[in-house]
């Protein structure tokens, strides 16, 4: 009788792990993320440009949710990849990053950053993003902004 009762408790709690809830259709998160840049990287019009010898840095990477009434966030770990070559990982936020630029060739260049993003309601997701740069040998390249000369630069991602 002992070994029957224990094996109806087993039953119970085992259907209790695999029940399902209606909800339960692993909505993808909807965020905005934003890059927000250091000081000698300058947003001209939706391009970045970097004098060759500074340094491209990446203060912080944050999200929002595009979801009214929910929260949104990167995840560590975040990984960096500079003209698709790894370049690092950090576990901290805000996520950011500093790249050396002098052995970079004048022109244009690319970072790809991948991170984890979560949102509440939503499965777990990763991101990839690629971000293009300009390489120029002085500040005088660099054009006149023509309207948004911000230091954050938004991305919309509607993950799937």
């Amino acid at each position: 009788m002992k070994k029957i009762l224990s094996i109806l408790t087993i039953l119970a709690l085992c259907a209790g792990v695999f029940t399902a809830c209606d909800d339960d259709d692993d909505k993808a998160p909807q965020v905005k993320i934003s890059f927000t840049y250091g000081s000698t990287v300058k947003v001209v019009d939706g391009d970045l440009y970097v004098v060759k010898g500074t340094p491209f840095t990446v203060d912080a990477i944050n999200c929002t949710a595009v979801r009214p009434n929910t929260t949104a966030m990167v995840t560590g770990p975040v990984s960096y990849w500079l003209d698709a070559a790894p370049m690092g990982t950090t576990y901290v936020s805000p996520f950011g990053v500093s790249l050396d630029t002098d052995a970079l060739a004048v022109g244009r260049h690319f970072i790809t950053v991948q991170m984890g993003i979560a949102e509440e309601g939503c499965a777990l997701a990763m991101a990839v993003a690629e971000v293009d740069f300009n390489v120029v040998s002085e500040e005088s390249q660099i054009p006149t902004p023509g309207g948004d000369d911000s230091s954050t630069q938004p991305i919309d991602y509607t993950l799937k």
